[in-house]
């Protein structure tokens, strides 16, 4: 294991900034170029004062930038003031955040946060970088480092999808993309999916088994793929070469070979210029002409430019896919011959957010989206429909797929999104999704009856939970008492629409308070709802810590009580009092799983990988027959004993 980190990180090239600003601080001018002799002699304070006479001159200049870059490694590498580097990385991110600087400024910040295992910011930096550089050598590095991260806080799902953006952003890197394959494949064993760890193998033997002569540092990754399928049993699959291709293939390469060889270097160049005008890295109109498209009478270049595009995703060549969709709505967008809608719009959206997913690029993906709605808010209703032609015709799964590619970005229709999520999953029979998924609905409008119905059905009949379900059947009913409001706000609660639990706990409250036997329901309620105002609103953590700290004193012994005073503590800034709170809360309720949870992805967050395993040890010698719990536990033991393999 050791020796696979060891080959991540000569790659990606973690220690090379300071050669590469080296290299192009020969190409600044006269003063840069001075300071930096300074510093080779030693001479740290003249250096210094020599690059602020570059910052002084234009402080808005990409040169005052370079200058900062190379005062910010001085301070860190040579004067051992990280917070001083740090603080200037943010000047440059803030000032000009597009700048080739700000990309490695922020490279640097990640860095910084990572070393220190703050891995959660770690691993906001290092998507920004991904999602605003995706095809460049500064983005592989960033995307190598988010999925290294995310194994640093025990996300080995997360970790594995990023690893396998990787290899769809950056197949070109035979070595580094079939590395990916292989670490995903690892992370895939460990998760207990070895049935996509196999395929994922298969890829490495298929994509690059034929580049293992050419290239021998590809063979070692190619032949542990191969043996790893052998003895899982699987097929080994023959590399694709031109020989494999089909004759249909092999007709399209050699003319696409016969095309490049008779273009002028003009055109070359100019097909240069236009993959790189869009974050692809690939130009539409050539991969039209590559694939000689005539459009007939009956249809437009954007609708042909749809159908390739839905080709190539079909084949896994997602950036051309892009391009592609991306290309197809500008066209179609411009067309003002056109009447009415185009009726591919909302397929074509959904194609280029599916390819920005599978790139990894889940900024664009959402962005995509948001600005097809500002433009057309149709689009939506279009995706919505897609989903159900879907479901009518049985293909759950796309459907499920379709819909959640849409999630959050209009809050009123979240709640029809999982509810028809849950009627797949339930076509599916996968209960506990379906579960989730109406839970979800209800999180986002209480008010959905349908939901509630649905959801008291699946705890009654699949769930096996029928005491809960009989809560739900009277919030259907439109019965709901003291407790069928602590339900919905804690639901609301756990999926984040937070302004909904706030209504529900004061709602619920108040009926609590009403009845003896729900009274004890009141003081927990009124402490939820103030921990999601301060969730909703940071800005409200001194307003309302003193009605939530007499809350917790005037109910000791109440483990929600308590738990909601640590989820204010890990919000007001204060973990370590958080952490022994959630342990006190915990030796009351060894049965709840939340303050257990809690408590993990507190621990997870520090990098506190150990500590995490060992809170869910302690939760399944009570409890052990929750199975999210334990699995999840199992997941995060592998993970520990693989760090420990790495660094013994």
């Amino acid at each position: 294991m050791r020796r696979t980190w060891q080959r991540w990180a000569q790659w990606a090239g973690i220690g090379a900034l300071i050669l590469a600003i080296g290299c192009a601080g020969a190409l600044l001018s006269s003063p840069i170029n001075k300071a930096m002799e300074l510093e080779r002699r030693g001479n740290y304070q003249e250096a210094l004062a020599l690059y602020q006479s570059v910052i002084a001159k234009d402080p808005t200049a990409a040169e005052a930038r370079q200058a900062q870059l190379r005062m910010a490694k001085l301070y860190q590498v040579n004067l051992n003031q990280p917070e001083r580097a740090v603080e200037i990385y943010r000047q440059i991110v803030s000032s000009a955040p597009r700048s080739e600087e700000a990309l490695t400024a922020r490279y640097e910040l990640a860095l910084y946060h990572f070393r220190n295992e703050e891995y959660p910011e770690a691993a906001r930096l290092f998507e920004e970088i991904v999602n605003l550089a995706p095809t460049t050598d500064r983005g592989a590095d960033a995307q190598v480092m988010l999925a290294k991260t995310y194994e640093k806080m025990g996300k080995l799902e997360e970790a594995a999808e990023t690893y396998a953006a990787f290899s769809n952003l950056h197949a070109d890197r035979a070595e580094a993309a079939a590395l990916a394959l292989e670490t995903r494949a690892r992370l895939l064993e460990q998760m207990g999916r070895k049935a996509e760890a196999i395929e994922a193998r298969q890829r490495i033997v298929r994509d690059f088994g034929a580049e293992i002569t050419e290239k021998p540092e590809v063979a070692q990754l190619v032949e542990t793929a191969k043996e790893e399928l052998q003895a899982a049993g699987a097929e080994v699959p023959a590399p694709r070469t031109y020989e494999t291709m089909s004759r249909g293939e092999q007709i399209q390469v050699r003319r696409q070979q016969l095309r490049e060889r008779d273009r002028p270097e003009s055109a070359k160049q100019a097909a240069q210029q236009r993959a790189a005008s869009n974050i692809f890295g690939v130009s539409a109109d050539d991969l039209v002409n590559q694939y000689q498209i005539v459009v007939d009478e009956q249809g437009t270049m954007y609708d042909a430019m749809f159908i390739l595009a839905q080709s190539m995703q079909q084949m896994g060549d997602y950036r051309a896919a892009g391009a592609l969709y991306q290309r197809a709505i500008e066209l179609a967008e411009a067309d003002e011959d056109r009447k009415g809608p185009w009726e591919n719009l909302g397929a074509a959206y959904k194609g280029l957010f599916d390819v920005y997913q599978k790139l990894g690029l889940r900024q664009l993906a959402k962005e995509s989206l948001e600005r097809a709605l500002q433009r057309n808010p149709k689009v939506l209703d279009q995706v919505i429909d897609s989903g159900l032609y879907d479901y009518a015709n049985g293909d759950y799964e796309q459907a499920i797929e379709t819909w959640s590619s849409i999630l959050g970005l209009n809050e009123k229709k979240d709640s029809e999104l999982w509810y028809n999520i849950g009627l797949a999953y339930k076509k599916l029979g996968n209960t506990a999704k379906e579960v989730e998924a109406f839970e979800r609905s209800l999180a986002a409008d209480p008010d959905n009856l349908d939901a509630a119905q649905s959801l008291a059905e699946a705890l009654y009949y699949r769930a096996g939970k029928r005491q809960r379900s009989y809560i739900f059947q009277d919030i259907a009913d439109e019965k709901a008492g003291a407790e069928g409001h602590w339900e919905l706000g804690m639901l609301a609660f756990k999926y984040g629409y937070y302004r909904n639990a706030e209504a529900e706990f004061r709602i619920g409250a108040r009926l609590a308070e009403r009845d003896e036997a729900t009274a004890p329901l009141a003081a927990r309620m009124k402490a939820f709802e103030l921990v999601a105002r301060v969730k909703r609103d940071r800005s409200q953590v001194e307003a309302i810590e003193p009605e939530l700290q007499a809350l917790a004193q005037a109910h000791p012994e109440d483990g929600l009580v308590q738990y909601a005073y640590a989820l204010f503590l890990v919000e007001k800034g204060s973990p370590d009092e958080a952490i022994a709170l959630l342990k006190a809360v915990m030796e009351r309720r060894p049965n709840d799983p939340e303050p257990a949870r809690a408590l993990v992805n507190l621990y997870l967050s520090r990098g506190q990988l150990d500590q995490a395993v060992a809170v869910l040890d302690a939760y399944a010698e009570k409890n052990p027959r929750d199975q999210a719990m334990l699995l999840w536990r199992d997941q995060l033991r592998l993970q520990l004993n693989a760090e420990s393999v790495q660094n013994p």
